[in-house]
């Protein structure tokens, strides 16, 4: 799984972060981590861009040879 680049964000999300940490008496790590499980508690990850999945068909559209379908 991937970690957040903490670095990587805009300096006014860090401060925000920053704040909300300093404000609970959080650390940093404890910050993000809470924010992530408040996030998936809301349904975040329902909202996260990801690959739809390959549909399969499992029965062809002539039916099955020999299945007692006719």
């Amino acid at each position: 799984m991937s970690e957040l680049d903490y670095r990587g964000l805009s300096l006014d999300t860090r401060r925000r972060i920053e704040a909300l940490a300093d404000r609970n008496g959080w650390s940093i790590e404890q910050c993000l981590e809470e924010l992530a499980i408040e996030a998936t508690a809301m349904g975040g990850l329902t909202a996260a861009g990801r690959p739809k999945a390959r549909l399969l068909q499992l029965r062809p559209k002539e039916g099955l040879k020999g299945g007692g379908d006719d």
